[in-house]
């Protein structure tokens, strides 16, 4: 009984914050709506001045700017824009990420601003329950927009929440990020004649961009490439019996990278004895547990380089099971694009990778 009354004042809680926002609720939710705007990966944040040198700034920081994993030079998860709320005029209003950031028992006028977004209900709410601290809203002042609403009865019930659901903030704005990644990739012509290839002769499925051309194609792998002047890009797919779980683990997933790698993919297609291998020594190989499209799959992200040490990038990996079919694949995005940011570059990777399917999920 005690869950269900929980249950109840979180779901009135978010129906009267649903009405709160004064002008934002009641603007016309029409396609009179401006397209949102700004860089991919970047987020306004609206919050007192005061609270963001603090230590609530440190934690929001903490969270949003935190070292993206697996590029070789350092980058920010996303590029965070600190906005006084006192200035957050209608301009600003159009961006596409925004996060506004709301401490009820601070009443600075920039904190008095922000609760005017709040009801008096929901107020209520807050103050009563200290596990209510998010809402994720779109569309708010332009179209293809994504809001959250961070909030708390104190600065420091807020903290705790935010250290305590760090990973699910960062994931909340990845996950937004890659949907429009994938919008941008697949809103032109896919090459439907390589995807062909794959489900026909590795018993898979790709959706691949218009951009890449086939570079190697065998029996078990095949290389897929987009070469800019920019920056080249590259996926390719393997496959082999699944025989037992310790395929899993990162020194067998770090040899079986290093092993098609030295078969399939040069550094110098001149030089034979130029090929890729994976940085182990001076850069740490990062690898979790996912949920690979309803899948348990292993990933990996870390640095390649040539032998030779002419050539290096950063790669992102995916080895999981077709159970049906007893196989093991292992798929991989790599990039070279030195002195370049990389990350909406492995974004973009990451995306494309994530439309793999086994055969099971073709056929279903």
């Amino acid at each position: 009984m005690k869950s269900f009354a929980s249950g109840l004042v979180g779901l009135i809680f978010l129906t009267t914050f649903l009405g709160a926002c004064n002008g934002i609720i009641q603007k016309d939710k029409s396609d009179n709506l401006p397209s949102a705007k700004g860089a991919a990966g970047e987020i306004l944040l609206v919050m007192d001045s005061a609270l963001y040198a603090g230590a609530l700034g440190f934690e929001l920081r903490q969270t949003f700017k935190s070292e993206m994993p697996g590029l070789p030079r350092e980058e920010a998860r996303f590029k965070l824009l600190y906005i006084n709320p006192l200035r957050f005029n209608t301009v600003l209003q159009s961006a596409k990420n925004i996060i506004f950031v709301t401490v009820l028992d601070d009443n600075s006028l920039a904190n008095r601003r922000l609760k005017g977004y709040f009801t008096k209900e929901s107020i209520e709410s807050i103050e009563k329950d200290p596990k209510l601290y998010m809402l994720a809203k779109q569309d708010d002042f332009a179209r293809g927009q994504e809001i959250l609403h961070l909030f708390g009865k104190t600065e420091d019930v807020l903290i705790e929440n935010i250290i305590k659901n760090r990973s699910k903030l960062q994931s909340h704005f990845d996950e937004i990020e890659n949907r429009r990644m994938f919008q941008s990739l697949y809103s032109v012509r896919q090459r439907s004649g390589i995807t062909s290839v794959i489900e026909q002769e590795f018993n898979a499925s790709l959706l691949v961009p218009n951009a890449y051309e086939i570079a190697i194609q065998e029996t078990d792998f095949i290389w897929l490439r987009h070469f800019t002047r920019e920056v080249d890009r590259n996926i390719y797919i393997h496959y082999t019996d699944y025989t037992s779980s310790d395929q899993f683990s990162r020194e067998n997933i770090i040899k079986m990278r290093n092993d098609i790698a030295k078969r399939f993919i040069y550094g110098d297609p001149d030089n034979l004895n130029s090929f890729m291998i994976t940085e182990v020594k001076n850069f740490e190989v990062a690898s979790r547990e996912i949920n690979f499209n309803g899948k348990f799959a292993i990933e990996t992200r870390a640095l390649w380089r040539t032998n030779n040490l002419s050539m290096g990038g950063p790669f992102l990996s995916y080895t999981l099971v077709d159970e049906a079919a007893r196989r093991l694949y292992y798929i991989e995005g790599f990039l070279y694009s030195p002195g370049k940011d990389q990350r909406e570059y492995m974004r973009e990777l990451e995306v494309i990778l994530k439309t793999f399917k086994t055969s099971s999920e073709i056929q279903s």
